[in-house]
Formats: structure tokens, C-alpha cells, sequence
């Protein structure tokens, strides 16, 4: 399975994508902040199957977090519904949560990562701990406050061809 988490450092939201295979060529997406998605993260999502693909409660938790930033208005409204209907067109069925299982998974990571000296923000290091629970990669950008968590990574936007 393959987690998507794509979000720039600072928690603006890029562009998170997601293809469908009952509707062949067609990407479902959310946009803010870019005018066009990173050619070789399109790739690599298209190049998925849908069922392999999801994100996790927290990721979305931060995604809201984002957007209620935003100032009140047309634009804030606007990016919300889009979102609304991303997740629920997009990722139904397929969202992962922070459980019991997660919580002792994260007490093991973080535990592990301060012993090596590494240190994380501890909501990428809940995504981590629902990835390791569900034997999940983690697909972002932001790869170093993951290494050292004992799970796969995929950086999209580094991949070529």
C-alpha cells in the first residue's frame, strides 16, 4: 500500500492526486497554492492503482489545519469543498486511522528515532506509526523526518521517467 502525504515544509497544502481506475485517464484532485501539479508526481500517481493508494486521518487533520488558516471568504470556502470532495471522491474507504495499534507503533518509532538522535515532529511521526501498522509507504517530500522509522518511503517528485 502506498500512503500519500504531499504537502510543502510549512504545511502549505501543493497538490495532493489520486487516479481512479473506473475512470481511466481521469485524476481526481485538489489544488492550492500551484497552478499545476509536479509532472513527476502525476507520473508516479497515475502510474498506481487506486485500491494501493490512501492517507491517513492525521494527514487530513493537517490539510484542515491549513485551510482554516486561511482568511474567511470566498477563496477559504472554495478550497474547503474542493477538499470535502477530494477525500470523499477520492480516498472512500481508504483512510487510515490513528488507533491503539498506531499508539504503540508510535511509542516504538519515536523511541527509537530519540535514541539515534533523530527528532521528529510528532505528527509525522503519527503518520509514520499508522504507515508501520499498516505495513504502508509513506510517498513525500519531506523524507528525512522519516528515515530511521523502519518503513519505506517515496519521494514522487525526485523520480524520473
Amino acid at each position: 500500500m502506498e500512503l500519500i502525504w504531499c504537502c510543502l515544509p510549512g504545511h502549505r497544502i501543493e497538490s495532493l492526486w489520486i487516479s481512479t481506475d473506473d475512470r481511466p485517464g481521469y485524476q481526481y484532485h485538489f489544488r492550492a497554492e500551484r497552478a499545476e501539479p509536479d509532472k513527476n508526481v502525476s507520473r508516479w500517481i497515475a502510474a498506481q492503482k487506486t485500491i494501493n493508494l490512501a492517507v491517513t486521518a492525521i494527514t487530513l487533520a493537517e490539510v484542515h489545519r491549513g485551510l482554516s488558516r486561511l482568511p474567511n471568504g470566498k477563496r477559504r470556502k472554495s478550497f474547503e469543498e474542493r477538499f470535502t470532495i477530494f477525500v470523499r471522491d477520492g480516498f472512500n474507504g481508504r483512510i487510515l486511522p490513528f488507533d491503539e495499534h498506531a499508539a504503540k507503533a508510535y511509542g516504538s518509532i519515536a523511541a527509537g528515532r530519540e535514541k539515534e538522535g533523530l527528532h521528529c515532529d510528532a505528527v509525522d511521526l503519527m503518520i509514520a506509526a499508522i504507515a508501520s501498522n499498516f505495513d504502508a509507504s509513506i510517498a513525500t517530500r519531506n523524507t528525512g523526518d522519516f528515515e530511521g522509522c523502519e518503513i519505506k518511503l517515496v519521494n514522487p517528485w525526485e523520480l524520473h521517467g
